[in-house]
C-alpha cells in the first residue's frame, strides 16, 4: 500500500515536470519563431525600450546593461543559428515529451540522452558564466531527468 502511494506521487511529479517541459518547449518554439521573423534592429529596439526606464533610474544596472549588450552583439548568423536551434530542440523535446506521456518505452532512452545533453550544456554555461536562473533551470532539468529515469525503470519492469 505504501509503495503504491509512493508510485502515485512519482507519477504526479513525473507529469507535472513533463508539463513544465511542454510549457518551456513552447517558449523555445515562440523564441525561435520570433528570432526567425523579427529583424535585428527591431530586436534591439525592443530591448532598448524594455531597459530604458531601469537605466534612467540606475545607469549601472547589471541586468539591463547585459541585455542591451547582448542585443547589440546579435549578428545575423547568430540570430539564424539561435532560431534554428530553438525551433529544432523545441520540436524534438515536445515530440519526446508527448511520447513519454503516452508511456512509449522506446522513446525513453532518446529523451534521457537529449535531456542529459541539455543538462551538460547548462552546466557548461554555469561554469562559464554563473546565473541563478541557469542554476534553477539546471536543477529543474536534473529532477525531470531523474523522474524520467525512474519512470523508465518502472515501465521496463512491467514488460
Amino acid at each position: 500500500m505504501k509503495e503504491e502511494v509512493k508510485e502515485k506521487e512519482y507519477d504526479l511529479f513525473f507529469k507535472l515536470f513533463l508539463g513544465g517541459k511542454i510549457i518551456y518547449g513552447f517558449f523555445e518554439l515562440a523564441a525561435g519563431i520570433f528570432l526567425l521573423v523579427v529583424s535585428r534592429a527591431t530586436i534591439n529596439l525592443i530591448f532598448v525600450s524594455l531597459t530604458r526606464g531601469e537605466l534612467l533610474e540606475d545607469p549601472n544596472d547589471f541586468l539591463s546593461n547585459y541585455i542591451l549588450k547582448a542585443s547589440e552583439s546579435l549578428t545575423h548568423n547568430l540570430q539564424i543559428f539561435l532560431s534554428l536551434y530553438l525551433l529544432i530542440y523545441g520540436i524534438v523535446k515536445l515530440a519526446l515529451v508527448v511520447e513519454l506521456l503516452r508511456n512509449k518505452i522506446r522513446f525513453y532512452p532518446y529523451a534521457i540522452g537529449l535531456f542529459l545533453l541539455g543538462i551538460l550544456y547548462l552546466l557548461y554555461k554555469l561554469v562559464v558564466s554563473f546565473s541563478t536562473l541557469t542554476l534553477l533551470l539546471t536543477l529543474f532539468e536534473a529532477v525531470t531527468l531523474l523522474l524520467i529515469w525512474h519512470h523508465y525503470k518502472r515501465l521496463s519492469r512491467s514488460i
